[in-house]
Parts: C-alpha cells; structure tokens; sequence
C-alpha cells in the first residue's frame, strides 16, 4: 500500500517534473502499483528498482531512488513508448505492466 506517502508529497515530488497535473492521476496510478511509491523499492525477484520499477536499475542512473529523478525518467519513458501517461495507464490496465 502506499498510504505511508501523503498526497502532499506525491505532488511535491510531480511538481518538480515536467509531467503535467492533468496526467497526475494516471502516474499516481502506476507508481501506485509498480512500487507504492517507494523510492527505495527493489523487486525480488527481477530486480527491478525505483518508483518506476525499472529494468535494469541503472538505466535511470545513479539517483535511481530519487524521486524526481525517478519521476523524469518514468515520464521520458511513458512518453517514448507509449506517447501520453493516458494511453500507458490503458496498457497497465489491460496487461497488469507497463
């Protein structure tokens, strides 16, 4: 769960990214799920890391635990492969990843 995180801190955190408010819900979503909003979040089993859940970890770099950083990378991410966080959060929806 990511109640440990407030709303507060998530919108801190997105204020310093170049993602829009309006996609702020479809992020939220994500994070929610990949990692619980915990930057420090490795998977056991892939080793997947960060908020973005990235794979492998240093493709976000060596802030890969920090937020913003994480965040900006996510959105570079999204916005390559899928063009808008919009149609990401449709994929997650469907295939459970993004």
């Amino acid at each position: 769960s990511d109640k440990w995180i407030s709303s507060e801190i998530k919108r801190q955190w997105l204020s310093q990214t170049s993602i829009s408010e309006t996609d702020y819900k479809y992020v939220d979503y994500i994070v929610g799920r990949e990692s619980s909003w915990n930057p420090n979040a490795v998977n056991k089993n892939s080793g997947a890391c960060s908020l973005a859940q990235s794979l492998p970890c240093n493709k976000i770099g060596n802030g890969w635990n920090n937020p913003v950083v994480a965040l900006s990378w996510m959105d570079s991410y999204v916005k390559s492969r899928y063009k808008s966080w919009e149609s990401a959060y449709s994929f997650w929806i469907s295939h459970n990843w993004y």
